[in-house]
């Protein structure tokens, strides 16, 4: 009797333990199959168009569309009269943000909060080496995203910034296969005189292998072989190009240079007056050589500019016009000699100001313009939004550490009313030796102070709290009226006429740097703090 109850009870868990492990192979093969196709929690209430998403790399707001003396995005320099058929053709049919601004203009930092909707302080991401997911938190990504909600996700070139600051893999959670980079670890470029910044002699500019042209016929390439699904809609696509123009070295095919002959325009800045011209390197650069880099820097625009056209027309020849979402932009601007200075890094209004467009099929076939302020971080919202996939949770409304939330603003409803205004106010800022510096874009003005920032560990949460020791002594502020002065070049920030101003935009910025994460901020009186032991 007991060996036979033994038996009862073994077949019966044998039978059991079968019966759960179909259950359990059911599941995660339906799991597996519903990312194969596509489906998902949203599948059959909307319809998900397909993304293009295309960044450059170091670019400014210098477009035929921005060519109208009166909507310069960078008014000291001469209107140069950018060849850019092909971005003014997406134009045409997209919403151009014209006054799109960076929260901080140095590639990783920049690109970590566009891809991940949150601020620098959140992120805690201040240079091109640090990782979001071990200094901030493991916080959803754009694509990453939409993988998630059964989408393909692909990429080539530069979108996250490379090496560290994404793992080493391009962040390989975030894509459906490998990122594509061909010569990621060196490009086939003259770098003889200056590295990094030079400008190659015609003769060495033909035959060169430049990164982006392997990135465009890649994605042309997965275009061709994934579009009946994405047309279809069996399974969109998020397709990411990443390409690294106009960043140094400026080089690009020589026919792009014989778009502009070299005259005086190239050596006119209205606040230049020669001589020594800062950079990042400490290189020193005579005026002829600034000349010639900002002429090679408009031929590596252009550049761009026929590499997007490709994918343009790659996307039309498939018939992915009418359901996919288009986005060109840039990580943040660049100096070309403004201010004497050349390079990036700066909270000044050519750093940071970028081109932004957005097109949505049936939404902005008229193409429009919208003057409202604008952030980078504003750009995952938007984008999830315009594909289909609802909104995104507010960070501010969530535990602070939430993966999925934005500390942004979706810019659709710019599309429906480009009049219209999202925010009142854009912030930047960048780490320096001194301390933090935020800079605050409005309509009208730009203010910009220093603060001591401490990104502490609260061991009971686990969470970062962050510090802030504002205007500590000895350390400048600059206020700049947009109206009387575009190209920054007058400090308001003693002149009596503008002390109410001051104030109101002082208290502006810190509210805004307080709302960050949602994370209580410590704002000690001045002279109460220590800073020499301020870790910054």
């Amino acid at each position: 009797m007991l060996r036979k109850r033994i038996f009862r009870v073994t077949v019966t868990s044998l039978i059991v333990y079968f019966l759960l492990y179909i259950c359990l192979f059911d599941v995660h093969t339906t799991t597996d199959r519903r990312e194969e196709t596509g489906s998902s929690s949203v599948e059959g209430t909307t319809r998900r168009m397909n993304v293009l998403f295309i960044i450059a790399d170091d670019m400014r707001p210098d477009l035929g569309i921005y060519r109208d003396a009166e909507e310069r995005s960078t008014p000291s320099s001469p209107v140069v009269n950018t060849v850019t058929p092909n971005l003014d053709r997406l134009a045409g049919r997209s919403i151009v943000f014209r006054r799109a601004y960076a929260q901080y203009s140095l590639c990783g930092p920049s690109r970590t909060s566009l891809l991940t909707s949150r601020r620098p302080d959140t992120t805690r991401v201040f240079g091109n080496f640090h990782y979001w997911r071990l200094t901030g938190g493991d916080f959803t990504t754009l694509p990453q995203y939409f993988k998630r909600m059964g989408y393909r996700t692909l990429s080539a070139g530069k979108v996250f910034h490379p090496s560290t600051a994404s793992s080493n893999d391009s962040d390989a959670i975030s894509w459906s296969e490998p990122v594509f980079c061909k010569n990621k670890d060196r490009l086939f470029e003259d770098r003889s005189r200056w590295p990094g910044w030079n400008v190659v002699h015609e003769r060495n500019r033909k035959g060169t292998l430049l990164t982006d042209e392997y990135s465009v016929k890649y994605i042309a390439r997965r275009l061709a072989k994934l579009a009946d699904q994405a047309r279809t809609g069996r399974r969109p696509i998020f397709v990411a190009l990443g390409l690294r123009k106009p960043h140094l070295s400026l080089t690009c095919p020589e026919k792009f240079f014989d778009l502009y002959p070299e005259d005086d325009e190239f050596y006119q800045l209205a606040d230049y007056e020669g001589g020594s011209i800062a950079t990042r390197d400490k290189l020193s650069i005579t005026d002829l050589e600034l000349g010639r880099l900002r002429r090679a820097y408009f031929a590596c625009v252009s550049y761009v500019d026929d590499l997007v056209g490709r994918i343009l027309n790659a996307v039309e020849s498939l018939g992915l016009s009418n359901n996919t979402v288009v986005v060109f932009m840039a990580d943040h601007g660049y100096h070309l000699g403004e201010k004497n200075y050349f390079g990036k890094y700066r909270t000044s209004e050519v750093a940071n100001h970028v081109p932004m467009m957005l097109s949505v099929p049936g939404r902005t076939d008229n193409g429009t313009d919208s003057w409202s302020l604008v952030e980078v971080v504003d750009v995952f919202p938007t984008i999830v939004e315009a594909a289909g996939l609802g909104t995104i949770p507010r960070c501010a409304d969530l535990p602070p550490g939430t993966d999925l939330c934005t500390e942004g603003v979706s810019l659709l409803p710019l599309a429906d009313d480009p009049k219209g205004v999202v925010r009142d106010s854009a912030l930047s800022q960048v780490l320096r030796r001194q301390g933090m510096q935020y800079s605050l874009r409005t309509t009208r003005y730009r203010y910009t102070m220093f603060a001591h920032v401490r990104h502490r560990l609260d061991e009971r949460s686990g969470l970062y709290a962050v510090n802030v020791y504002w205007d500590p002594p000895g350390l400048w502020t600059e206020l700049f009226d947009h109206v009387t002065d575009p190209e920054e070049k007058i400090n308001r920030t003693s002149d009596s006429n503008y002390q109410n101003i001051k104030q109101e935009l002082v208290d502006q910025l810190k509210a805004r740097v307080q709302t960050v994460r949602g994370v209580p901020v410590v704002l000690p009186a001045a002279g109460s703090v220590d800073f020499s032991v301020i870790d910054t």
